[in-house]
């Protein structure tokens, strides 16, 4: 399958530290893991090349990479609220906020808790090989929460998690004995969020940004502060679109040289 992907750049989205459920093949070919399903792709200019396993639809990876937004009205909103952004979106242009699954983020983002991106993606990658369904080869979807609550302390560490074994394996109690819908969202997300084992304000904030869409949020990291020092206010002028204004900035702080 091809699909046409214009204002898109495959590498600055899935390596700028936002999703960990993939593996990279070469330059500008990937392994995705989306749900249940394996997807190979490959950028060329403006197009994918796509290959899945089952077989996924062009919508599902539209929506998926964030492709039916208006990427142009997005960029030039945040420009104009502050021009300085210019050059650290051009620096990235094309990346764009992944529409993540919501269970997988809410436990990726409680393994992220003082952990590398490297790191994370290991253990995701363990955990999904341990209590994950296999979809094919050596490729595993990400475990469900019954499947992390009922699995014991010790092959929860198995997977890399260290301190953070009790809290994945805590929340997936909580949500099951609240009998929580994730994807309801008839409830108060960032109250329900941070009540979990392992989930405060900066951790909360990306799972509402990545899996919520909930684009005014402005997940604050090391990167983030650094940079906000001495700008007052500096937030508030972004309203519906601090998160993208928050994922140029955060790429071009981690990466400075």
């Amino acid at each position: 399958m091809k699909i046409e992907a214009k204002d898109f750049n495959l590498k600055y989205t899935l390596e700028c530290g936002q999703f960990f459920h993939f593996k990279k093949l070469d330059n500008d070919t990937y392994i995705v893991v989306i749900k249940d399903k394996i997807v190979k792709i490959k950028q060329s200019k403006n197009i994918l090349y796509i290959e899945s396993f089952p077989k996924i639809s062009e919508n599902e990876i539209r929506e998926f990479f964030n492709l039916n937004i208006d990427y142009r009205e997005i960029i030039d909103y945040l420009i104009k609220k502050d021009p300085n952004l210019e050059n650290m979106i051009m620096q990235y242009f094309g990346l764009r906020i992944i529409n993540q699954d919501i269970e997988e983020c809410l436990f990726s983002y409680i393994l992220s808790s003082f952990n590398s991106v490297k790191k994370v993606m290991l253990s995701i990658d363990l955990l999904s090989s341990y209590l994950g369904e296999k979809i094919k080869n050596d490729i595993f979807a990400f475990p469900t929460i019954e499947k992390i609550k009922s699995a014991n302390i010790e092959t929860l560490k198995l997977a890399k998690t260290g301190f953070r074994a009790n809290y994945i394996k805590n929340t997936a109690k909580i949500i099951l004995e609240r009998d929580i819908d994730l994807y309801k969202k008839e409830y108060n997300i960032k109250d329900t969020l941070m009540s979990f084992p392992g989930i405060g304000d900066k951790i909360s904030d990306c799972i509402m940004l990545y899996s919520y869409k909930l684009y005014n949020v402005f997940p604050k990291d090391v990167w983030i502060l650094r940079f906000l020092e001495g700008k007052n206010n500096y937030l508030e002028m972004f309203q519906k679109y601090g998160g993208w204004a928050q994922i140029y900035i955060y790429s071009s702080m981690r990466n400075r040289k």
